[in-house]
């Protein structure tokens, strides 16, 4: 299997650089040492800016880049994979999110259709350590079996555009 590697590109550093033999060696931590190298960025570029009309730095500037071993995710990965990844994504901000005590909303739209039987139990045994789901599915026989004994399905009458809740599935 292929690890997953997250890169992150802070436009400062494009700017103003960094030590290129540690790249991580800004401790992120210091608010004031960020500050400064954020003005720093600001003020060498700000002829550049006035000049083109658009901003060179900052947040919106900066780039994350996820791997798939060597290879980028854009652009070389199978419609899988790349489903994979957004999940990977998806359950590490829940998770990341869980760690200061409270427990977020996991809410996965229509993941299931993309995935294999073996990935979709796999899925939703992690799911279901989460303290609420909403799952939504097109296809109800894309849910995991389970998923269901605390499920509540909703559906939606198309004649009168009403939701019908708790009916079985037909």
């Amino acid at each position: 299997p292929r690890h997953l590697r997250l890169a992150f590109d802070a436009s400062v550093d494009r700017v103003i650089g960094t030590d290129p033999d540690n790249p991580a060696s800004a401790d992120l931590t210091d608010v004031e040492a960020q500050t400064q190298r954020m003005l720093a960025a600001l003020t060498s570029v700000r002829e550049k800016e006035t000049e083109r009309g658009v901003n060179l730095v900052g947040a919106h500037r900066d780039d994350l880049t996820l791997s798939l071993g060597a290879m980028p995710v854009k652009g070389y990965a199978s419609h899988g994979e790349s489903w994979s990844v957004a999940l990977a994504l998806r359950l590490g901000a829940f998770e990341l999110l869980s760690d200061d005590g409270d427990t977020p909303i996991l809410i996965l739209d229509d993941v299931f259709a993309e995935l294999d039987s073996s990935r979709r139990e796999g899925l939703a045994a992690l799911a279901s350590k989460a303290e609420q789901i909403i799952v939504t599915s097109a296809v109800a026989g894309d849910l995991p079996a389970s998923l269901d004994h605390h499920a509540l399905h909703v559906r939606l009458d198309p004649q009168r555009g009403t939701v019908i809740d708790g009916v079985d599935d037909e």
